[in-house]
Order: structure tokens, then C-alpha cells, then sequence
């Protein structure tokens, strides 16, 4: 899809078959963001911020969250929301 036709409102982008997305760039962000976090480089205040992306994009396109689930591992997922507790 051409990215020209993409509606974005409020950090979600509409797409041309008029279906929610957090978009590519905030996909990216988040994957590198647990890939940082399963090699120890983020600090705890990333680590609340990716928690929270994480929600956000399970909340707007399930379909990625499952998506990182499978390529990173459920038990690193979990592991991560555990941190937000400490």
C-alpha cells in the first residue's frame, strides 16, 4: 500500500482497506525495543514505556502483537511485564 494513502490520527494509521494500524515505524521501534530487552539494554523507564507500547499495539493490531510474541518468545513477553512490577 502506498504510503501516501495512509490516514494517520492520534499515532494510529488508517490504511487503504480501512483497516487500524500502529504503523511501520512504531512496529520497528517496539521489535527493537524487545530485542534491547532481551539482550539487557534497556533501562527500566524503556522498559515501562515498551510495556506500554506493547499494550497499545495489542489493543489496535492484535495480529503484530501475536506476531512478536512468536519471534521473540512468549516466556521474554511475559518476563517483560513481570518488570514492570519490580
Amino acid at each position: 500500500s502506498s504510503k501516501g494513502h495512509n490516514r494517520h490520527v492520534t499515532g494510529i494509521t488508517l490504511t487503504n482497506d480501512n483497516k487500524l494500524s500502529i504503523g511501520r515505524e512504531r512496529k520497528r521501534k517496539i521489535s527493537a525495543m524487545i530485542h534491547h530487552f532481551i539482550n539487557g539494554k534497556l533501562s527500566t523507564d524503556e522498559c515501562n514505556k515498551l510495556v506500554g507500547l506493547l499494550a497499545f499495539a495489542k489493543n489496535i493490531e492484535p495480529s503484530f502483537y501475536k506476531s512478536m510474541v512468536i519471534k521473540y518468545g512468549s516466556d521474554n513477553i511475559y518476563k517483560l511485564q513481570k518488570q514492570k512490577d519490580k
